[in-house]
């Protein structure tokens, strides 16, 4: 499953601070509630038909809020998309951290290193921060 923070302005809301009681990693306490988008890319008709008759059950993985930004694409990205993110791998998930440009920030697949969830946090703070800026 593929996680996208979306680049739609953020609404004013929770900070991470007010949400680690529910577990929310260290990391992020103190920066707002980006949203997040979630695609997965089956391009398997028979493994899209098996995911989309258990989405229900994906539901419990995810706050309620969240349920209308999963997403189920059954067609193949365009070579140009791919191309263009990164995307060369079809078999791990990667993470994008996308201005409200949709310009990609910053961007990882598989496994996260400790440098690499805190250069996440970083990039994420500094967009939190030009944001705020503006407003």
């Amino acid at each position: 499953m593929r996680e996208y923070v979306h680049a739609e302005p953020r609404p004013k809301g929770p900070t991470r601070s007010a949400l680690t009681a529910a577990g929310t990693p260290p990391l992020l306490v103190g920066i707002p509630v980006p949203q997040i988008v979630r695609l997965n890319v089956e391009r398997n008709p028979i493994k899209a038909w098996i995911v989309r008759f258990f989405f229900w059950s994906l539901r419990r993985y995810f706050p309620k809020q969240d349920w209308g930004k999963y997403f189920l694409v059954t067609n193949d990205l365009p070579e140009e998309v791919r191309e263009a993110t990164g995307i060369f791998n079809r078999s791990v998930g990667y993470v994008f951290l996308v201005d409200e440009h949709c310009r990609i920030r910053w961007a990882g697949s598989g496994d996260a290193s400790d440098d690499e969830r805190q250069s996440l946090v970083r990039g994420l703070k500094k967009l939190v921060d030009q944001q705020d800026e503006l407003t």
